[in-house]
């Protein structure tokens, strides 16, 4: 209840604030694959090296409090799926993820139409890790539970091209995001955490983003 009362409160406030509704769909995706060669006595031997897939798509929701601070809502779903393949053997590794994130921007025009953003969200994750090992006919399958929660800091840009449209896109992160993966059983239940602290600059953290304005 508690809860409840104080999302309308923030809601009641941005309205009197004469806050501006918009909604956004942030769209992110990466793809990797890599070869080796070797060669022997005139001898040629190509292979493929693993294969990745990094996608997220995140639907968002926002209030222009003023012209300088936003805050709102993300629904960000991730897929992070990696292939290798070698001689009658496939491993397949994936990572479903969801996270639900309360963020808080900072806005700074440069002029009418193009600025700049700082955003900072943080929340909880939810999902599944799942491999599946395949060598001739036999396939070997194991799962875990996924629980994460993350605190990051990302740069932005954005583009007023008329009254209801705009786009932004960020990229990179600073921050601490913490995982815990928990496998069980029908006898034995296994835990493990990952935690790190630092500066992301890998592509899968670009994203763009197409935004109506009510």
């Amino acid at each position: 209840m508690k809860k409840i009362t104080l999302l309308f409160t923030l809601l009641f406030i941005a309205f009197q604030a004469d806050a501006q509704l918009w909604i956004s769909a942030d769209v992110g995706f990466t793809t990797s694959g890599n070869k080796a060669e070797f060669t022997s006595g005139g001898t040629t031997i190509e292979s493929d090296g693993p294969r990745t897939l990094d996608l997220i798509f995140a639907p968002t929701i926002g209030y222009n409090i003023n012209d300088n601070i936003t805050i709102g809502g993300i629904i960000a779903y991730n897929l992070d799926r990696t292939v290798a393949e070698g001689d009658n053997t496939k491993e397949t590794d994936a990572i479903s993820e969801i996270a639900i994130l309360p963020f808080m921007r900072y806005n700074h025009a440069i002029n009418e139409k193009f600025g700049l953003y700082g955003q900072l969200d943080l929340g909880p994750s939810f999902g599944k890790v799942t491999s599946e090992f395949e060598s001739g006919s036999t396939t070997v399958t194991s799962e875990a539970n996924l629980l994460g929660f993350g605190i990051n800091i990302r740069p932005g840009v954005y583009f007023q091209f008329s009254d209801h449209f705009s786009m932004n896109a960020h990229y990179g992160a600073l921050g601490f995001n913490s995982d815990r993966f928990k496998v069980e059983d029908d006898n034995a239940e296994q835990i493990s955490r990952n935690s790190d602290f630092g500066l992301n600059l890998q592509m899968s953290s670009l994203r763009f983003g197409l935004n109506y304005h009510f």
